[in-house]
C-alpha cells in the first residue's frame, strides 16, 4: 500500500501551484482525502452517493475541527458542475473511467486529477504527468491541456 503521507503528497503537490484551489473528491473511501486536503489548509470538497458516506465524513471533519475547509455533500458527480474545481481526487471503476472523461472535460485547462486504482482511457484533453503503478493502490496525475493527449 502507498503511505498515506505520500497521498497527501501527491494531492498538495498537484494542487500546491496556486494558493486559491479547490480539491474535489469523489467516491473516495471515507472521503479520507478531502480531510487530508482541508488539513493542510486547502478548501475541499467531497462528493459521494451513499448518505451514510457523507454523514459519516461531516462527523469526522467536525471532529477533526476541519469543518470550516471541508465539505460533504450527497451528489451524483455526473451531475455537478466541475467548472469550479481545479483539481479533482478520482476512486472509480475501469468502466465508470471512460464515462468520466466527458465530464472530468468540463474542467478548465490546467486543472489537475488524480485517479487511484483505475487509469483515464488514452487520447483524452488529460496529459499524464506522474504514475505509480502498484496493484489496486496504483496512483496516476494528470493536467487538463487544451488538446488531446495519446497517453499510453
Amino acid at each position: 500500500r502507498l503511505p498515506e503521507r505520500f497521498l497527501t503528497f501527491s494531492v498538495v503537490s498537484a494542487t500546491d501551484r496556486k494558493r486559491r484551489v479547490r480539491p474535489l473528491n469523489a467516491c473516495a473511501p471515507k472521503n479520507s482525502s478531502v480531510l487530508r486536503c482541508a488539513a493542510l489548509g486547502h478548501q475541499s470538497v467531497g462528493l459521494e452517493l451513499n448518505i451514510l458516506l457523507v454523514l459519516y465524513s461531516k462527523y469526522k471533519a467536525r471532529h477533526q475541527h476541519l469543518s470550516h475547509l471541508a465539505a460533504f455533500h450527497r451528489k451524483d458527480i455526473f451531475r455537478a458542475d466541475l467548472t469550479k474545481y481545479r483539481s479533482a481526487v478520482i476512486f472509480g471503476t475501469e468502466r465508470v473511467m471512460d464515462d468520466l472523461v466527458p465530464k472530468l472535460d468540463e474542467m478548465l485547462t490546467g486543472s489537475y486529477l488524480i485517479a487511484f486504482r483505475f487509469p483515464l482511457p488514452s487520447n483524452t484533453r488529460w496529459r499524464l504527468i506522474w504514475k505509480v503503478e502498484a496493484g489496486i493502490d496504483s496512483v496516476w496525475l494528470y493536467e487538463k491541456c487544451p488538446y488531446i493527449v495519446p497517453n499510453s
